[in-house]
């Protein structure tokens, strides 16, 4: 009798151990899972707002307000862009350096998106590379480089969106996690078409 009582005490403290095991490596694992939820949501928002201002950027190099041409140097195109965008500082070299640390800090939030991209034919290895030279600080570009880089970051930011989108998918296909769905799901900002009549270029006048 103290031997049955014994095993079955045994078994019951067994299952005991098993199911709060199970329940433990369930919230674990729950955790683990919301918190890669909540940072992929945070950079998708993050490349929403990136693509205004990629947006905006865009426009400005269309609008035919930026003068570049032979002797338009580098730094005196970022200052162009940004009294356009709002980026003056007291100066021209205050207005540089803060278009610059602006444009810098866009192409680093890129930067690993870029790099993921590598090899599915969404962006060339020359697009990655410009924007790694922005990512370092080094934005001494041409207008054409200027252009590559701002297309290649709206590549980037759009691909950061559809990658948070697609891995929640699963997650809302679950019917008592559709509700959580205009919560977890990052709409796409509708792509601009460029505009106006373009850069003024003073090579072309010669």
């Amino acid at each position: 009798y103290e031997i049955r009582k014994a095993g079955a005490g045994a078994t019951r403290v067994s299952n005991n151990v098993a199911v709060n095991t199970e329940k433990n490596l369930l919230n674990t694992i729950a955790g683990g899972m919301g918190a890669q939820i909540d940072a992929s949501l945070a950079q998708a928002r993050g490349a929403s707002d990136s693509l205004r201002t990629i947006g905006q950027l865009g426009d400005i190099l269309n609008s035919g307000k930026v003068m570049a041409g032979p002797a338009t140097k580098p730094a005196m195109l970022l200052t162009q862009l940004g009294s356009q965008l709002g980026l003056a500082g007291k100066d021209a070299n205050e207005t540089l350096q803060k278009t610059r640390a602006a444009m810098q800090q866009m192409a680093q939030l890129e930067l690993d998106a870029a790099g993921q991209m590598k090899g599915q034919g969404q962006i060339t290895e020359n697009e990655r590379d410009i924007i790694r030279r922005a990512a370092s600080g080094d934005i001494s570009m041409t207008l054409t480089e200027l252009k590559t880089l701002t297309a290649s970051l709206e590549k980037t930011a759009r691909y950061r969106i559809e990658r948070h989108n697609k891995n929640v998918q699963p997650l809302l296909a679950n019917p008592n996690a559709a509700a959580l769905a205009p919560f977890l799901t990052v709409p796409s900002p509708a792509q601009q078409q460029p505009q106006g009549g373009g850069v003024i270029d003073f090579g072309s006048l010669r």
